[in-house]
């Protein structure tokens, strides 16, 4: 029997690697939906991981670094769900795709939880490492967000005298806002939300 090539060998040992990370990141995120973003330990994340604190070092430099890894992860995951690529998909698919998951609460990665934005925004504002690298998604998401306004308006489905960006801000805005009305109890209907949006910007 041949033994592996050192390609092969690097290869596995990478695959090992990311492997391990995904593992902590699912298990961070998880205890974090439970628990909150502040309660948490690392012996906690390790163990549901089923990794040790070694491990954990491995990949991550402290509790911070792994908090933005987590939330990097999850946002730009929804990011990616939401707002697809440029050739599989339009403005009208990604309201569609983010009003279904705001009615069902079934974020992709994060699953069936309830999760209280408010919460989720106070701990990113008291982390500057945190903050820095929600505006980078934030920013990231409103460019993808606006090349699917421009594109609509090319196609004559969005007023052409709005500005892209700006629009994608706006939905952007008006996307978190629902999901906070909802925190409090006020329920947003998605088809009610996608129809008025899209009127919004119709020519």
């Amino acid at each position: 029997m041949s033994q592996p090539s050192a390609s092969e060998q690097r290869r596995s040992r990478a695959e090992s690697k990311e492997f391990t990370r995904q593992a902590l990141l699912k298990a961070g995120l998880l205890e974090l939906i439970e628990h909150g973003l502040d309660t948490p330990s690392l012996d906690a994340i390790c163990a549901r991981a089923g990794f040790t604190r070694g491990a954990f070092y491995v990949h991550f430099k402290d509790r911070d670094d792994f908090l933005v890894a987590v939330t990097d992860w999850t946002l730009s995951s929804i990011v990616d769900v939401i707002a697809g690529t440029h050739d599989e998909t339009d403005l009208d698919a990604a309201v569609g795709r983010f009003t279904a998951v705001l009615a069902k609460r079934d974020w992709p990665i994060v699953g069936s939880f309830a999760i209280a934005t408010h919460r989720v925004f106070e701990s990113i504002a008291r982390s500057e490492k945190l903050k820095h690298r929600f505006t980078e998604i934030f920013h990231d998401a409103a460019t993808r967000v606006g090349s699917l306004v421009a594109r609509a308006q090319e196609a004559g489905k969005v007023r052409r005298d709005l500005d892209p960006r700006q629009i994608a801000m706006l939905l952007l805005s008006l996307g978190v806002g629902a999901k906070s009305l909802e925190d409090t109890g006020v329920q947003v209907g998605s088809a009610a939300l996608r129809s008025g949006i899209l009127g919004l910007l119709k020519p």
